[in-house]
């Protein structure tokens, strides 16, 4: 009789101790999840997008008028249904107040914020838009030059069309090519500024 006692004695030890291991582990470090790789974004690409759309267009408005639209190959969509990137943009428009088209663009990305969501993620979204890589722009008023350039974004607050890097602008006609710091198209004067500017002009060609 004696010796089951110390038996079930030695048994409820044994059970506190190892409940009280169980405790100070889970607190120290933590519960063990075999997956948690795979739910954390940072760790899986996978787990940032939500929904991919292929061959799509998306249209930037603001107070009802078409600020800008892109066609990718595909668009996707994060999972907090608001940031939206676009690959491989091959046809890209930014439109004047009255909706007319002043410069066309590619590049290898755009991204934006969706305000609509997943139902706006392929056809109405904010003005904001920012272009990445490989961009090749062309405003497409009379003279106006072709420019590559690595960022591009799209400023409606001041009506700029910006390019904070170096950018390199080829004028049609032979009239000159440059290198600049910087580039900002006006879409309501339709003035171009080229920063730090360095290249060479036909001087007669631009009078004329």
């Amino acid at each position: 009789m004696m010796k089951l006692r110390n038996t079930q004695t030695w048994l409820i030890l044994l059970a506190i101790v190892i409940a009280g291991l169980t405790i100070w582990s889970y607190r120290s470090l933590g519960r063990y999840q075999p997956f948690a790789d795979l739910m954390n974004p940072q760790m899986n690409p996978m787990g940032q997008m939500a929904l991919q759309i292929s061959d799509a267009t998306v249209t930037g408005r603001s107070g009802g008028r078409v600020q800008w639209r892109v066609q990718a190959k595909t668009i996707s969509v994060g999972r907090d249904h608001y940031s939206v990137t676009a690959d491989d943009v091959h046809d890209g428009v930014f439109y004047d107040a009255h909706e007319r088209p002043i410069v066309k663009m590619s590049a290898r990305q755009a991204a934006f914020q969706s305000p609509g969501g997943l139902a706006g993620a392929g056809s109405s979204t904010s003005s904001f838009l920012q272009l990445n890589g490989g961009i090749e722009a062309r405003i497409l008023k009379s003279g106006g030059p072709t420019f590559r350039t690595d960022r591009l974004v799209w400023d409606e607050t001041h009506h700029l069309i910006q390019a904070p890097g170096v950018v390199q602008a080829v004028f049609p006609g032979g009239m000159g090519a440059a290198t600049g710091s910087a580039i900002s198209f006006d879409t309501r004067t339709q003035n171009l500024t080229l920063r730090r500017l360095h290249g060479t002009f036909r001087i007669g060609r631009l009078v004329n």
